[in-house]
């Protein structure tokens, strides 16, 4: 299972998505990308500090809406933006996991991953990168993306495997808008609009969770780091442990019914459990959509 986080600029970390995925067995990797994370060390002790928002931002507005004038990083012009480079470091990893699988000169991973049935997921920018990476690489098996817009090649090409997307409503993100600043319109209907658009095309299993009242921050450990963050109006109206319980909930139902073979009651209707979430979901293929929406 790989992990993939992007904020603002610097890693946002899930640890509890991450805790509650491996106290059900899951092996999780987190990806520290250079340029996205706040600092990347490599074995060989080189340090690479994130860049900040001003320039890495264009590199990923680029993969969302091209642009005729692309960026450049390095001198060097990236016309579908930086989401496909960090969307390699996903195939890599697996490349390398295989490897320790076969040989681990630690001799503790060796024969003890099972990536036959790997997925990913991701919040924010590592969202849109656990998309691109589940667009070219079909060893992962599921992909769970949340609150981003996807990119242009993911909305041309679609997906193919299992999806779980999961956002919130549009009052919620001109709410947290106005407590916090961002999320300018465009931005709220680029999200809401490409993540539903490869949803309705999924020719494999698709499910779309909404949630009103979650910040984009309620997705990442932050809202529990500090009781300075609701001051700062960074929490949405929902209680920061609830979000996370909701957000497990979903994130375990979907990996161990597509990557495990086991069913769940809450993949199949909208739950009394979290009567917050909307929850829609659709067997794949056109004309495909199932009834299991929550009314509004």
């Amino acid at each position: 299972m790989f992990s993939l986080t992007g904020l603002g600029g610097f890693r946002a970390a899930s640890t509890f998505q991450i805790q509650e995925l491996v106290s059900h067995g899951y092996v999780v990797v987190g990806l520290d990308q250079p340029g996205a994370a706040a600092m990347t060390r490599f074995p060989d002790g080189r340090e690479i500090p994130g860049r900040p928002r001003d320039e890495i931002y264009p590199l990923i507005s680029q993969s969302w809406t091209p642009r005729a004038d692309a960026p450049t990083l390095q001198g060097k012009a990236l016309p579908d933006g930086i989401v496909p480079y960090f969307a390699q470091d996903v195939s890599f990893a697996l490349d390398r996991l295989t490897g320790l699988n076969e040989a681990d000169p630690a001799g503790i991973l060796t024969r003890r991953l099972d990536l036959e049935r790997a997925g990913v997921f991701g919040i924010s920018w590592g969202g849109a990168t656990g998309a691109e990476a589940c667009a070219n690489d079909q060893r992962l098996k599921a992909c769970f993306i949340m609150d981003v817009q996807m990119t242009a090649n993911v909305v041309r090409a679609g997906l193919r495997q299992p999806v779980m997307f999961m956002t919130r409503d549009t009052e919620t993100f001109r709410l947290e808008r106005q407590r916090s600043g961002g999320w300018p319109e465009e931005e709220i209907s680029g999200t809401i609009e490409t993540m539903t658009d490869v949803y309705q095309r999924l020719p494999s299993a698709g499910y779309y969770v909404e949630v009103p009242g979650l910040f984009h921050v309620d997705f990442t450990d932050a809202p529990v780091w500090s009781p300075v963050t609701p001051r700062l109006g960074l929490n949405g109206t929902i209680d920061a442990q609830r979000a996370h319980d909701i957000i497990n909930a979903y994130s375990l139902a979907f990996f161990d019914e597509h990557l495990l073979g086991r069913s769940s009651s809450l993949l199949e209707e909208p739950s009394s459990r979290f009567p917050e979430a909307r929850f829609m979901h659709r067997q794949g293929g056109p004309g495909r959509l199932s009834t299991a929406a929550h009314p509004r």
